[in-house]
């Protein structure tokens, strides 16, 4: 795998969309009744957005 190489600027801008992203799923779920599965699954996505929330965040 290559690496990849953003500018300030895009990085700034993945940093945004993955806080959307996860701001997007804390929204649509929240006071939601789904199955475990789904929840499960939701809390997972956003701990994935948070991880590389804060790596990006850390290179800035």
């Amino acid at each position: 795998m290559s690496d990849l190489n953003f500018s300030k600027e895009e990085t700034k801008r993945l940093s945004e969309l993955l806080k959307y992203a996860y701001d997007a799923i804390d929204y649509w779920f929240e006071g939601c009744d789904v199955d475990d599965t789904t929840f499960n699954e939701n809390i997972s996505k956003k701990t994935e957005c948070e991880y590389f929330i804060n790596k990006i965040d850390k290179q800035e």
